[in-house]
């Protein structure tokens, strides 16, 4: 009895309160439906959303975030959207095409208001340069441009266009039934215009002839004149010397700051005319030649004979003259080597021109752009290339270039 274990003699363990396990189980509660709750959250987001919707027409071409349109039947229902913002896209043939934003909530199909596409009615979308122009169709007035003109017939239209200070514009358009066609933009030419009229050789005398046919002296050298744009106008360039230049001027784009450039060439001299000989006179000699004399006969027949030369008479011997002495004979000149035959430059060749400040290039008289030019293409040779510049910086210099044959030719030039 008194050998018995330390064990079984110590006392049992401490049995947890009740309010112990209580607290315990509640925290377990707790647990497990935040756990449910994440659980659910994931698998909502990975379920995603939907949505539906009817549209009209019933049958459209349908794109979700700029994806390719695919075609869809009313009412459409879409599933398996990503939670978050979408944008759709409508269209249809002979409609406007449609864009809405909507949002989706994960774990709902959302449903949204019938989408009704416009239709598109026959139309015109008119702009011209400047704006603010009145538009006629047909001879009918619409609105200022930009306009868009709906209810437009189908078929060949007349269109005019008028802006006080520009040229009136006419023209014709094709309008395609159910279509809202976009006509390019219409640039107005204006009505008067400022040009600079610079001659080669700067010398020269210029005189303006204009549409009505008269005619105004403008002088030596260059000469600004303000001139009606319609293209009538002529330029007459004269100089002793030069053959004499008449040039028509075209319609300019802008009402100032128009270049034109009057190159005149060297006149060919000219050749003097041969002497003329005098072929000696013959005078015919008239022979009749008589018949017997009958009634019944026809009239003497008259007979044209050309004169007789007279016989020319001998030359009378004339006495010989005296043997002359034989001339030495002179040292053969000697042959001098042939020259190697030239030949122009064959093919073509392209410039690349970089001219500080800008300007005008000019190659034999005529306007190629502004600089810089590249890549722009020319005959293998060499070329006199005009620059021009006018206002600011305003200078003109005539540089040479040398264009060689499927070559590009960088030129710098700065004054």
């Amino acid at each position: 009895m008194q050998t018995a274990s330390m064990a079984a003699l110590s006392p049992p363990p401490a049995q947890p309160s009740a309010q112990t396990r209580w607290r315990l189980w509640v925290l377990a509660i707790v647990g497990l439906l935040a756990i449910s709750i994440a659980a659910l959250f994931v698998w909502r987001e990975r379920q995603g959303g939907g949505l539906t919707f009817d549209t009209d027409p019933p049958t459209v071409q349908l794109s979700i975030d700029d994806q390719p349109p695919v075609p869809a039947q009313s009412p459409v229902t879409l599933s398996g959207l990503a939670a978050g913002a979408h944008r759709l896209r409508l269209s249809a043939d002979g409609y406007q095409p449609m864009e809405q934003r909507v949002s989706v909530e994960a774990g709902e199909t959302r449903t949204l208001a019938r989408l009704a596409l416009a239709k598109i009615q026959t139309g015109l979308h008119i702009e011209s340069v400047p704006g603010g122009a009145k538009v006629y169709i047909d001879d009918v007035y619409v609105d200022e441009s930009p306009v868009q003109a709906s209810a437009v017939a189908p078929g060949l239209r007349r269109l005019r266009i008028e802006k006080a200070g520009f040229l009136p514009w006419q023209g014709t358009v094709q309008a395609a039934a159910g279509v809202l066609q976009r006509v390019e933009a219409i640039k107005l030419l204006p009505a008067r215009v400022q040009v600079t009229l610079m001659p080669e050789p700067r010398d020269a005398v210029l005189t303006l002839v204009q549409a009505d046919g008269l005619r105004k002296t403008l002088g030596p050298g260059t000469q600004r004149v303000s001139i009606d744009n319609t293209g009538d106008a002529r330029i007459l360039a004269e100089l002793s010397g030069h053959a004499p230049l008449d040039q028509p001027l075209p319609q300019f784009p802008n009402a100032d700051g128009n270049t034109q450039l009057l190159t005149l060439t060297p006149a060919s001299p000219a050749r003097p005319a041969a002497p003329e000989t005098a072929a000696p006179r013959v005078t015919p000699r008239v022979v009749t030649r008589r018949d017997p004399v009958d009634e019944d006969a026809p009239s003497p027949r008259v007979a044209v004979r050309a004169p007789r030369r007279p016989a020319t008479q001998a030359a009378p011997p004339t006495a010989a003259r005296p043997a002359t002495a034989a001339r030495p004979a002179t040292a053969a000149r000697p042959a001098t080597a042939a020259r190697p035959a030239t030949t122009a430059p064959a093919g073509f060749g392209f410039l690349k021109l970089i001219a500080k400040p800008p300007a005008q290039a000019f190659i034999r008289g005529r306007l190629v752009g502004w600089t810089p030019l590249f890549k722009h293409r020319l005959p293998a040779g060499s070329h006199d290339i005009e620059l021009v510049r006018e206002g600011e910086g305003a200078y003109r210099r005539t540089i040479t270039v040398v264009i060689e044959a499927d070559t590009t030719t960088l030129r710098k030039f700065q004054p």
